[in-house]
């Protein structure tokens, strides 16, 4: 990742909330909620030692959902294409909603701005579930262990 200096301070930096994890995703969010733009050299390498740091697997679901929490009307937004291209995959007599398949093609082929409400309902109830199986092991975590009787 490369960003200016004076960026990188307008930013704030890396939340530090993240612990090994998320982070260069969030700042780049931000970036992009700050009005910049970001890319990506496809054609590049770079020799990394993806997940080396000990413990670095230790935090992924909590570092996703305070990604998820912090980001899910954008993360809605740009799930909102492969969800459409997801439900017009199936055979078109199977669709249970002719209205949203015109719509999802529509948006598809840019002839219309927004994701249709069907989408976005869509993805706002799949994150919901993965909000609540989160806070469930979190609950999980917090309870104090009982033992169990000798």
């Amino acid at each position: 990742m490369l960003l200016t200096t004076a960026l990188w301070r307008q930013l704030g930096g890396f939340d530090e909330g993240y612990l090994n994890g998320c982070e260069d995703v969030d700042l780049c969010f931000r970036a992009t909620a700050a009005g910049r733009i970001h890319g990506v050299a496809l054609r590049s390498e770079i020799g990394h030692h993806i997940s080396a740091s000990p413990g670095r697997k230790q935090r992924d679901e909590a570092n996703t959902h305070r990604l998820a929490q912090r980001w899910r009307a954008t993360l809605v937004q740009l799930g909102a294409p492969a969800w459409c291209r997801h439900y017009l995959s199936a055979d078109p007599r199977d669709y249970p909603d002719q209205a949203l398949a015109r719509q999802c093609l529509w948006y598809l082929m840019k002839l219309r701005s927004t994701p249709p409400p069907g989408a976005s309902a869509g993805i706002q109830a799949a994150l919901e579930l993965e909000l609540r199986r989160w806070q469930g092991m979190r609950e999980a975590e917090m309870a104090p262990s009982v033992a169990a009787p000798s």
